[in-house]
């Protein structure tokens, strides 16, 4: 499979998704409404990429001490060790320790919009998750390996990760998107999301590794990067504007001084691997035990019968 068959098979997977969330928007006209359909269209997706270990569901996180986030759009969590074992009633939970990320999802970002998704992240990653060590068998090669040689890498409880993924913004501009989850403007929080998805911008990895944030655009390219001209009239869409190009509408964002066709296809794409590759990259503690950390004191109390007396087995 040649990466132009890749590329059109994710084109394919963006346009189903985005015919789903126009029906959607069409039926939808309540706000909350809308919101849930859009969340159910992106939840759907990622069960179906990612591996089956893992859980796909939406709730609350809680930890050992009855702290809860707010409300998650998204949860993802080990659903081979750990089913929904607090699930079970209307309303879910699941326990900090058992899950691997949580994403908010929203129909389209602005400003406001974006402080209420850092809120709901940093409700999860302030959760007082279970801290130990453990060994793991490494998930990159560790210095010169042979068939006979193990080794292991020790490896510690982390918090869940928080990502955000948007359809569309209200900007066009790449800049603005970065200014609206940077660290430094949202110093009020003490967690922000680790990557953040818009279908018109990009990714934005907030947490690169290289100490700053670095913005993922993804354009159009046809030998060099495509760069908007006014052959290419804008068509304005429910207040949106995109570009027409080669019989379709393609969103833009302003980069430095240039209007680039982003694609959303790459954009989806690209959102998907970094999950996957993030949540492979994460470890669930194996010495976890849901019922000495999570069941309450009364359900641990257990009876046995002496002589024909009930005795409480400590």
């Amino acid at each position: 499979m040649n990466q132009d068959v890749l590329s059109q098979y994710y084109k394919g997977v963006l346009g189903r998704l985005n015919s789903e969330v126009q029906l959607i928007n069409r039926l939808f006209k309540h706000n909350g409404l809308k919101g849930d359909g859009n969340e159910s269209a992106i939840r759907d997706l990622i069960e179906k990429f990612i591996p089956k270990k893992y859980g796909v569901g939406s709730g609350i996180v809680i930890d050992r001490k009855g702290n809860q986030s707010r409300q998650c759009d998204i949860i993802i969590y080990d659903n081979y060790n750990y089913p929904e074992l607090l699930s079970m009633s209307t309303a879910k939970f699941y326990p900090v320790d058992i899950v691997y990320a949580v994403i908010e999802v929203k129909t389209s970002l602005d400003s406001e919009k974006s402080k209420i998704a850092i809120q709901n992240i940093d409700s999860v990653l302030q959760l007082d998750y279970i801290q130990e060590r453990f060994r793991v068998l490494p998930t990159e090669p560790i210095g010169e390996m042979n068939n006979d040689t193990i080794l292991f890498q020790d490896e510690p409880t982390r918090p869940p990760l928080g990502l955000v993924f948007s359809y569309e913004t209200e900007t066009n501009n790449l800049s603005t998107f970065l200014n609206w989850f940077s660290a430094e403007n949202n110093k009020e929080f003490k967690n922000i999301p680790s990557h953040v998805c818009a279908l018109d911008q990009g990714l934005l990895a907030l947490k690169s590794g290289l100490k700053k944030e670095l913005p993922l655009v993804f354009p159009i390219v046809e030998g060099d990067i495509f760069q908007t001209t006014e052959d290419n009239p804008i068509v304005e869409i429910n207040g949106k504007k995109f570009h027409s190009y080669k019989d379709s509408l393609y969103p833009f964002t302003k980069v430095g001084d240039e209007d680039v066709l982003v694609d959303q296809g790459k954009t989806l794409l690209n959102f998907i691997l970094i999950l996957t590759r993030m949540l492979q990259l994460r470890f669930i503690n194996p010495n976890l035990n849901l019922m000495e950390h999570y069941l309450t004191d009364d359900l641990k109390v257990k009876f046995t019968i002496n002589d024909g007396k009930l005795n409480v087995m400590k």
